[in-house]
């Protein structure tokens, strides 16, 4: 087992250790005002792609679902790493057009949106580090704490801290 591999299982067990109901501690360190992206991830265009059961809220489990497919489709390795040739290298695959909208894709590719999920400086984001963002966003915006975002949760100013 290569070290990549065991840095992926040490992750993804902290992960899983970690309940993502103890991230809302953590919400207020989310700033997200560089390269657009806060204002491109609270667009309801983006929030459309993400209710697939289309009731206009997004629970955590749609999220979660969303973010896991996202994470899968910029590593073109498969390795469970994202470095930074996947990060602003390749397009996402676009057999899958609906995966997002592609200002929402341009603006998270921002080398410093990576720089702010990479929590162990090693220049690569796992997918423990990208999923436990993308929460740290989520439970920011969860004003409500009821593990959903309805239209206002998702269009407030809770991404810039």
């Amino acid at each position: 087992m290569n070290l990549k591999q065991k840095k992926l299982i040490i992750t993804l067990s902290t992960l899983t250790l970690a309940s993502l109901s103890a991230i809302p501690s953590q919400a207020k360190q989310v700033n997200l005002s560089t390269g657009g992206y806060a204002t491109e991830f609270q667009k309801p265009a983006l929030m459309n792609k993400i209710d697939t059961n289309k009731n206009n809220l997004v629970s955590s489990g749609e999220y979660y679902r969303f973010n896991d497919r996202l994470f899968n489709e910029l590593d073109h390795n498969n390795d469970g790493f994202l470095d930074q040739n996947e990060w602003v290298g390749k397009k996402v695959n676009h057999k899958n057009p609906t995966l997002a909208t592609g200002g929402y894709l341009n603006a998270l590719r921002n080398t410093e949106i990576m720089n702010a999920m990479d929590e162990d400086k090693d220049t690569t984001v796992s997918k423990a580090e990208f999923l436990i963002y993308q929460f740290k966003v989520f439970n920011a915006l969860d004003k409500s704490k009821n593990k959903e975002l309805t239209l206002q949760e998702w269009g407030s100013e809770g991404l810039v801290s």
